[in-house]
């Protein structure tokens, strides 16, 4: 099925990143625009605001089951409002029926909507090739924990600054 919208992030008003084609909707949700501070992209903006871009806004469903798919993931702690506004938006359009893809650099933005059978394309890197589960363990007992322990002090053995993100298994 051809795209029917394409969903952009920060990166491609900081990259320089354009949209020729007229034929498919272009959108970005309002948070994004407020985190574009640049003068040059603030420029990038307006020109494709100026082109048709479209600003919208995700439910707040949406915005709540985009948390709990970055939340299974173990990537909600790396995503910015901005980052769960673009993933709820396009989760939302994939609900309606919509098929969007995502132009995006973020490598947590991709992990989110790969595990949700969303496209997206990479603006300024490789792009991720799987779905990463992330988990967080101890050093010193190996205790695992699917959330990062409040203060990096293990739940288990109580050793603080001993935990670190790893791949699940």
């Amino acid at each position: 099925m051809p795209y029917q919208v394409i969903i952009i992030d920060t990166a491609c008003f900081l990259q320089g990143v354009s949209f020729s084609r007229k034929d498919i909707a272009v959108a970005t949700p309002e948070e994004v625009v407020n985190e574009v501070r640049s003068h040059i992209s603030r420029l990038r903006l307006e020109e494709m605001r100026s082109s048709g871009l479209q600003i919208r806004g995700a439910t707040k469903e949406a915005i709540k089951a985009a948390k709990q798919v970055a939340q299974e993931t173990g990537d909600l702690p790396n995503l910015s409002v901005p980052d769960i506004a673009v993933i709820a938006l396009a989760m939302e359009q994939k609900r309606v029926g919509i098929e969007p893809i995502v132009y995006t650099g973020d490598y947590a933005v991709q992990n989110v909507l790969k595990s949700q059978g969303i496209q997206f394309k990479s603006v300024h890197n490789d792009g991720i090739k799987t779905v990463i589960h992330w988990i967080y363990k101890c050093d010193a007992c190996k205790a695992t924990f699917r959330e990062r322990p409040e203060g990096d002090v293990c739940l288990e053995c109580g050793t603080d600054g001993m935990i670190r993100k790893i791949k699940s298994t």
